[in-house]
């Protein structure tokens, strides 16, 4: 009877897991400009949550490898599993016109 029950448990689990399974997941690609870092798959349901899934993985980057910061700008491509470019998360540095550091870095 225990293993009756095991099993039924076993698979009420796997039913769990078929379910969660059956969604529409599509494979991206994260792929970060102009470093070594090499490319990272990640798969999620759409657009929208791979974007926002790269912009986290941007700043764990950018916290995990703070002489990076000295570049000004950052990018990450989103790529489909085609390597074609479906968006692109840019990070930049801009300094204002008006600012007065504007002029301190000219003038050395």
């Amino acid at each position: 009877m225990a293993g009756g029950v095991l099993g039924a448990s076993l698979v009420t689990l796997w039913s769990a897991q078929v379910v969660l399974c059956g969604r529409h997941m599509t494979r991206y690609v994260f792929r970060l400009k102009n470093t070594s870092e090499a490319p990272l798959d990640y798969e999620c349901e759409d657009i929208a949550k791979a974007q926002a899934e790269a912009v986290r993985y941007l700043g764990r980057y950018l916290s995990e490898n703070p002489s990076f910061a000295n570049e000004g700008h950052w990018q990450l491509d989103i790529e489909n599993g085609l390597g074609q470019s479906l968006a692109q998360i840019i990070v930049a540095t801009v300094i204002p016109r008006s600012s007065p550091i504007r002029f301190q870095d000219m003038a050395e």
